[in-house]
C-alpha cells in the first residue's frame, strides 16, 4: 500500500550530528492517496527494471555491504528481513496483499542478496505489480460496498496497527476488514462535516453585526478519515461466516450513490472516500522505474540501520537544497512513517517554530496553497512531492492539515496555515534570564540569583567562519557572552543550561559549549566502522564558568545536545535534569554520490545515478558507553507525557544497539557526584508534596492508559465522546508544551493556556539545594563531615530518622 512509506529522506544527519529524531507515536484510523484525477484511471501501467536500476542496485548492494559501519555483508539474514520487510513497507497496515500472495514469493527469501549482487531487482517490480493488482481489486470492492448502508448505532471497533497482524487468509477476511474500514472511514468524515457546520454557525452567530468583508476565510476542509494507516485492525475472522457486500445493517446515513463533483466540498462522505481510493491507484500507476527502485533500496538499507537510505535523483536533488537551506519554506523537518509525512523536528527560528503550533510527531494528511480551495492530499505520497508543494515564495501562506501527535486515535485533524519565510541564525540564538533561587522552608539568607541560559540549536555561521570573520556566530561565542554579561550584572548562584527540544547542530559547537565549564579533556569519542577512533576534545584551557550547574533536557534533546550533557554527566561538573532519557540518536551518516562511482558509464550520460546515505561512524561518551539507543538518562527524572509516546532511536525499526569501548581518564576540577543521591531524595520528596505535580502525574498516567488501547470504537455516540475527551488531552499537553516555548522566547498567544514550567520550577528548586550543598562542602570542613551534614539534611527534608553516628561517611 505505502509504497513512500519510510523513505529516508527524514531529516538527513550529515557529519556533524545533527539529530533526526523519530520518534514513531500517535497513529490514527485514515485512509488517503493523492491529488490529481478525482475519476477512476482504468489504464493498467506498472513500472519495470531498467539497465540503470540494474546498475545502480548493484553497485549500492557492494557498498553498503563493505563500508556500513556495521561491516554486515549481504547475505541470507539480509535476504529474508528484505523479503518480509519490503512486503510491509509497500503495505505497512497489512491490508492489501493476501497470505497466498507472500507465499507465491517465498523462493526469493533467501536469494534477495545474491540477486542484488549481481544487479536483479525483478523482485521488486513483480511484488509492486502485484499490489497494484491488489489496490484495483480493493479499488472495486469499495464501489460495490459504499453505496450499501451501514449501522453506526452498532457497538463494534476496529483494531488499531495492523502492522504485526497475519495477513489476511482470504478474500473473505480481507472484505471483512475492509467493510470496518469503509465504516470508519465514513464515521469519521460525517463527525469531521458535523464539526465544520457547527463552527460555521458559531462564527455566523459572533459575525452578525461585522461587516461581510472582515470576516475570515474558511479553511480548506481536511482530508478523509483513514482507516487503513498503521491504525485500525480488523481481527482475522471478524464478522465471520458474513462478507461485506451481504451484510446487511441498519440505515443511520443514507446511503449515496457515488458521484464526481469539482469540489470537496460538494462531495457526501462516501463520494471522497471513493474518490481517495482512485486517487490512490492513480498514485501508484504514475510510478515510474526509478521510484520502485528507491523503495526497494531504501528498504535493504533500512534494515541495516534507519538512518541509511538510497536517494533517487530527484530525491538527492532535494536533498542537496535542504541542506543548503536555499529555498523558503515553514522550518521543520520531515520524514515518512508508513504512508504519513511526519514532522521529524521543528528549526529553531523557523516560520513554524514562531508560529507554535505545529510540533514534532505531527502527521501532515494535506496541504494547501493560501488562494486554493482545495487541499492535495498527501497520504502515500512521495516525501520530495510533499516538501515541494509545501515550499514556496517567502511571505505566502501554506496551508497544512495536520494529526496533531498530542491527540489520540481516531481524533479529526486540523488545519494550521504557516506564513513562510527564513530560517535566521538570529532565531536561533541562544537566550537567557536571570531568576531568584527559591528559598528553602526555613529561615535563611537569600541565595541570589541563577543564569538560565536556553540554547534551541548548537548552530554557526560556516560560511563566515570559513572567511575568517572574527565576529562569525555561533552558539559557544553567544552563551559565553551571555555568562560574562550576567556575572558583570550580578554575581551568580548557579546557572541552568536548558537543552529540552535541542535537536542537535554542529559537533565543533557541542564540543564549544562543553569546553565552557570544564578547563580541558576530551569531550566525546567518534569510533568509525573500521574500528579507528576518535578523540574531540576541548583542549583552550579556560574555564567560562565553574559554578553549580543544572543541566536540563528532554526527550527531543538529541545528538550534540546529548554529547553536551553526557560529557557534563561523566565530568561529574553538573545536575542532569529531565524526561526519562534523551533521544538517542548516537550514529553519524555520511552522502556518497554515485556519480562518482559511475559517472563515466555510457548508460548515466541521460540518467543520473542518485546517492547512498549511510552510516559509517558512532558516538561515545567519554565513560566509553554509547548514546546510541539509550541516550542519556538523567541525575533527577521527572515525569513526562512523552513517556508514553513512541519517540526517540529505541523506537525506530532496526535501530543500531548500544555497546560500549574504552573509557577515558579525565580530570574532575568540580565533583557533584557526591549530591546526586541526595537530591534526587529531595527531588521526590518535594514533588510528593508539591498539588501541581501531583496533578500532572495523574494526567501522564491516564494518558498513558489512553495510548494502550489498541481498538477505535465505529459507534457514532461512542465515538463523539472520545473524541471530545481527546481534545481535552491535546489542550492539557499544549498547556504544558507552551512553557517550554515561552522559555525560549516566543510571545504568549491568546489562545495559550496560563500556567507555569513545572520542569524549570523544579530545576531552580535543583539547583538551590545543589548550591547549598556546594557550600556547605566548601566551607572548610572535611568531605566526611559534609557528607554526614547532607544525609541529616536530606533526612530531614524525608522525616526520616537517622542514627547519630561519628563523622564517617
Amino acid at each position: 500500500m505505502t509504497i513512500r512509506a519510510r523513505i529516508a529522506l527524514s531529516r538527513v544527519d550529515a557529519l556533524h550530528g545533527a539529530c533526526r529524531t523519530t520518534a514513531m507515536a500517535l497513529v490514527l484510523a485514515w485512509i488517503s492517496a493523492a491529488s490529481y484525477a478525482a475519476a477512476p484511471a482504468p489504464v493498467v501501467r506498472t513500472p519495470e527494471a531498467t539497465a540503470v536500476g540494474r546498475v545502480v542496485a548493484k553497485v549500492v548492494a557492494q557498498l553498503m555491504s563493505r563500508y556500513h559501519y556495521s561491516r554486515h555483508p549481504l547475505d541470507d539474514e539480509i535476504s529474508k528481513q528484505l523479503f518480509n520487510d519490503y512486503f510491509s513497507r509497500l503495505d505497512p497496515n497489512h491490508s492489501y496483499f493476501l497470505a497466498s500472495d507472500i507465499q507465491e514469493f517465498q523462493s526469493y527469501r533467501l536469494i534477495l542478496d545474491d540477486l542484488l549482487l549481481q544487479g536483479n531487482v525483478d523482485f521488486a517490480y513483480e511484488v509492486y505489480r502485484r499490489l497494484v493488482e491488489r489496490v484495483r481489486d480493493r479499488l472495486e470492492y469499495c464501489e460495490k460496498r459504499l453505496p450499501e448502508p451501514f449501522d453506526f448505532n452498532k457497538d463494534e471497533s476496529i483494531l488499531l496497527d495492523r502492522s504485526k497482524a497475519p495477513w489476511p487468509a482470504s478474500k473473505e477476511e480481507l472484505d471483512a476488514l475492509w467493510r470496518k474500514r469503509l465504516k470508519n472511514n465514513l464515521l469519521t468524515y460525517e463527525l469531521m462535516d458535523e464539526e465544520k457546520k457547527a463552527k460555521q454557525k458559531k462564527n455566523r452567530e459572533k459575525t452578525t453585526s461585522v461587516a461581510p468583508e472582515t470576516k475570515k476565510k474558511e479553511a480548506p476542509e481536511a482530508p478523509p478519515a483513514k482507516g487503513n494507516g498503521p491504525a485500525e485492525k480488523a481481527p482475522p475472522g471478524a464478522d465471520a461466516g458474513r462478507t461485506g457486500p451481504q451484510q446487511k445493517e441498519t440505515v443511520t446515513t443514507p446511503p449515496d450513490k457515488p458521484r464526481e463533483a469539482s469540489s470537496s466540498q460538494d462531495l457526501t462522505p462516501r463520494e471522497r472516500v471513493l474518490r481517495n481510493y482512485r486517487r490512490y491507484l492513480r498514485r501508484l500507476e504514475e510510478n515510474d522505474s526509478m521510484d520502485v527502485l528507491e523503495i526497494y533500496l531504501s528498504t535493504m538499507t533500512r534494515v541495516y540501520d534507519p538512518h541509511s537510505a538510497y536517494m533517487a535523483p530527484d530525491t538527492e536533488e532535494d536533498f542537496d537544497i535542504s541542506m543548503k537551506l536555499s529555498l523558503q519554506g515553514i522550518g521543520a523537518l520531515l520524514t515518512t512513517e508508513d504512508e504519513y509525512v511526519k514532522v521529524a523536528g521543528i528549526i529553531p527560528g523557523g516560520p513554524a517554530d514562531r508560529d507554535g503550533r505545529l510540533k514534532e510527531g505531527d502527521r501532515i494528511v494535506a496541504v494547501a496553497q493560501e488562494k486554493d480551495k482545495e487541499p492535495v492530499d498527501v497520504v502515500n505520497m512521495p516525501l520530495r512531492r510533499v516538501v515541494r508543494l509545501i515550499r514556496g515564495p517567502k511571505g505566502t501562506k501554506v496551508l497544512l492539515t495536520v494529526i496533531e501527535a498530542a491527540k489520540g486515535l481516531g481524533s479529526a485533524p486540523v488545519v494550521i496555515d504557516i506564513t513562510r519565510g527564513e530560517v535566521k541564525l538570529t532565531d536561533q540564538a541562544a537566550r537567557s534570564e536571570l531568576r531568584e533561587l527559591p528559598q528553602p522552608p526555613a529561615p535563611a539568607a537569600p541565595l541570589g540569583k541563577a543564569l538560565v541560559v536556553s540554547l534551541p540549536s548548537f548552530y554557526s555561521d560556516f560560511e563566515a567562519r570559513r572567511r575568517h570573520d572574527p565576529n562569525y556566530k555561533s552558539s559557544t561565542r553567544d552563551v559565553r557572552r551571555l555568562i560574562e554579561k550576567a556575572e558583570k550584572e550580578t554575581p551568580l548562584a548557579g546557572m541552568i543550561l536548558d537543552l529540552r527540544s535541542n535537536g542537535g547542530g554542529s559537533l565543533d559547537e557541542a564540543i564549544g559549549i562543553t569546553g565552557l565549564f570544564i578547563p580541558k579533556g576530551p569531550v566525546v569519542q567518534v569510533r568509525q566502522g573500521s574500528g579507528k577512533v576518535r578523540v574531540r576534545a576541548d583542549d583552550d584551557g579556560k574555564t567560562y564558568y565553574d559554578g553549580p550547574l543544572v543541566v536540563l533536557v528532554n526527550r527531543l534533546s538529541a545528538s550534540a545536545s546529548e554529547i553536551v550533557a553526557a560529557a557534563i554527566q561523566d565530568y561529574h561538573r553538573g545536575i542532569l535534569v529531565g524526561e526519562a532519557s534523551t533521544h538517542g540518536k548516537g550514529t553519524v551518516q555520511t552522502v556518497y554520490h554515485l556519480d562518482r562511482t559511475l559517472r563515466y558509464s555510457p548508460i548515466f550520460k541521460k540518467q543520473k545515478p542518485g546517492s547512498l546515505k549511510f552510516t559509517m561512524a558512532k558516538f561515545y561518551r567519554v565513560s566509553g558507553g554509547s548514546t546510541q539507543k539509550k541516550g542519556v538518562t538523567p541525575d533527577i527524572v521527572l515525569p513526562s507525557f512523552t513517556d508514553y509516546m513512541e519517540l526517540g532511536e529505541a523506537h525506530l525499526p532496526h535501530v543500531m544497539p548500544w555497546d560500549e569501548i574504552t573509557p577515558l581518564d579525565v580530570v574532575r576540577t568540580v565533583d557533584v557526584e557526591r549530591f546526586r543521591g541526595p537530591l534526587r531524595v529531595r527531588s521526590e520528596r518535594r514533588r510528593s508534596r508539591d498539588p501541581e505535580f501531583q496533578a500532572l502525574v495523574t494526567d501522564i498516567h491516564q494518558f498513558g492508559e489512553r495510548r494502550s488501547k489498541k481498538t477505535l470504537t465505529l459507534n457514532r455516540a461512542k465515538r463523539v465522546k472520545y473524541q471530545k475527551e481527546e481534545e481535552e488531552w491535546a489542550r492539557r499537553i499544549r498547556s504544558v508544551k507552551i512553557t517550554r516555548s515561552r522559555s525560549r522566547g516566543r510571545k504568549k498567544k491568546a489562545e495559550d493556556e496560563d500556567g507555569k514550567d513545572l520542569v524549570m520550577e523544579e530545576a531552580l528548586h535543583v539547583l538551590a539545594d545543589l548550591v547549598r550543598m556546594q557550600a556547605a562542602a566548601g566551607e572548610g570542613v572535611t568531605e566526611a563531615e559534609s557528607g554526614a551534614a547532607m544525609r541529616r539534611e536530606t533526612a530531614a527534608a524525608a522525616k526520616v530518622d537517622v542514627p547519630q553516628t561519628g563523622a564517617g561517611p
